[in-house]
């Protein structure tokens, strides 16, 4: 390899680097600052598109949601879906991602129904999905766990003819 044939591939290479540098180093934002006014775009926003901005709600964070349909552990199984509105927005760090009455989508992964004598009727439920601005956002939430109170006395009463 000749003398001139190394510098030259050494500049290919030192440009490619510099590019992924850019590209790689890029801040996340939906807003283009290489955007003109005038609706050009520059040669490497033809390649690259915004990059999605990744949310993460802190651990913790409470998801108040209303119901739109009711659920029953007489009615409902495992692997039923629900779905709900968000009953308060969703914010984070003083930024609203989503506004109260955003669809959610759920699922109830374990449902007992009361026994006779005993046992407590209970449903467990977990958001999966968001429904934002024509776009679905998965979710992953810890499973809210709902049990009915105890009947035992009510029980014992009807079975023992009082």
């Amino acid at each position: 390899m000749s003398l001139k044939s190394l510098f030259v591939a050494s500049g290919i290479v030192a440009g490619i680097a510099i590019l992924a540098a850019t590209l790689i180093g890029r801040a996340p934002s939906t807003v283009s600052a290489d955007a003109s006014p005038s609706g050009r775009r520059s040669f490497f926003s033809r390649f690259i598109g915004p990059r999605a901005e990744l949310v993460v709600v802190p651990a913790g964070t409470r998801l108040p949601v209303r119901l739109q349909q009711g659920i029953s552990s007489e009615r409902n199984g495992s692997g039923d879906t629900f779905t709900a509105v968000l009953d308060r927005p969703l914010t984070v760090d003083g930024k609203t991602l989503a506004p109260a009455g955003t669809p959610v989508e759920g699922i109830l992964t374990n449902v007992t129904d009361a026994g006779r004598v005993e046992g407590r009727a209970s449903l467990t439920l977990i958001l999966r999905r968001m429904n934002l601005n024509g776009r679905s956002y998965t979710l992953s939430t810890k499973p809210l766990t709902l049990v009915a109170r105890s009947t035992k006395k009510k029980d014992a009463t009807i079975i023992g003819g009082s």
